[in-house]
């Protein structure tokens, strides 16, 4: 029996509750993320930290401006998640998180090999950061559609049932999106809320509101 979960599924933890917008919780994972810094994530080895990957995305923004190189940024939201924990428990949220990273890891490996720098990691609880230093908006476009695919065509098995899991993605980039690395992600994660409020399994490139090189 295939269910499919396509609803606004992320159910942040740490004192961010489900209904906090994309500033609230840029806010306090930038706050709290230096206290978790040497924590590896549990569901998944290949995961890197909030803070880790917030500093990444502050050097390949700076190399946007000292050497010409493009970056992109996608915030990956796990839809139907809050229905799967509240029906099946956090332990099959658990898999099916892992789950998807594993294809968001498998992706990388096959698509760009492991030595890539194409980094992964966790932004809050069902949602991830892929960064893609060097790749146009063009590129992480195409590789989003790649991914959401990649998600929705395999089944996810708990307990003796079938769920057809899928993703939602926002995309910011440069040259393009203005701002540091908190207001990327901002515009990143807030694309990613368009997509979920218009059912999910979809992707999206965040507005731009003036064209930044």
């Amino acid at each position: 029996m295939k269910q499919t979960n396509r609803n606004s599924a992320w159910l942040a933890g740490g004192g961010v509750s489900a209904n906090s917008n994309p500033a609230d919780r840029v806010s306090y994972k930038s706050e709290f993320g230096q206290s978790q810094r040497h924590i590896s994530n549990p569901s998944h080895p290949s995961i890197l930290e909030f803070i880790d990957v917030r500093n990444c995305i502050y050097l390949a923004c700076s190399e946007v401006y000292r050497f010409n190189r493009p970056m992109s940024l996608l915030v990956v939201a796990i839809d139907g998640m809050a229905q799967l924990r509240s029906h099946y428990g956090s332990q099959a949220a658990f898999e099916a998180s892992r789950f998807v990273t594993d294809i968001l890891c498998n992706q990388k490996d096959l698509i760009f090999g492991k030595d890539a720098e194409i980094l992964i990691g966790q932004y809050i609880e069902d949602r991830y950061f892929i960064l893609m230093p060097g790749f146009p908006g063009t590129v992480a476009s195409d590789y989003a559609e790649i991914l959401r695919k990649a998600v929705v065509e395999r089944d996810f098995l708990w307990n003796s049932r079938y769920f057809t899991l899928t993703i939602s993605v926002g995309i910011a980039h440069k040259p393009g999106h203005r701002g540091d690395q908190d207001e990327l992600i901002l515009q990143a994660d807030e694309a990613c809320d368009q997509m979920i409020a218009c059912g999910g399994n979809r992707i999206s490139i965040a507005k731009v509101r003036g064209y930044h090189g």
